[in-house]
């Protein structure tokens, strides 16, 4: 069996505890669990994000990645590319309450 590389970085877009990117190049795979789950819109009120205008540039960082195959939530949705680039281009808007 050949060895793979599988890259994992740690951000902070949505959760304080950090956000962990698990990546493997060979496959173009990534997964970001509950930064952007693939047909869905976030979570009213964005769930764990503290800082929305930090959780916006996820979407960039995500689609610097050359992967085919995203997870990004706890469903059994498997997206793409396609799927992230869509949630991107939601007409996102930030109220103060």
């Amino acid at each position: 069996m050949a060895a793979k590389t599988v890259e994992l970085t740690c951000h902070h877009y949505h959760s304080p505890e950090g956000d962990l990117f698990i990546y493997v190049p060979e496959a173009k795979f990534l997964m970001v669990i509950d930064s952007v789950t693939s047909g869905y819109a976030p979570f009213q009120g964005f769930d764990l994000s503290t800082n929305f205008h930090e959780y916006l540039k996820v979407f960039d960082e995500i689609l610097a990645y050359k992967f085919d195959t995203f997870v990004g939530g706890h469903l059994t949705d498997i997206g793409t590319r396609q799927d992230v680039e869509i949630t991107k281009e939601l007409p996102w808007t930030c109220t103060t309450r």
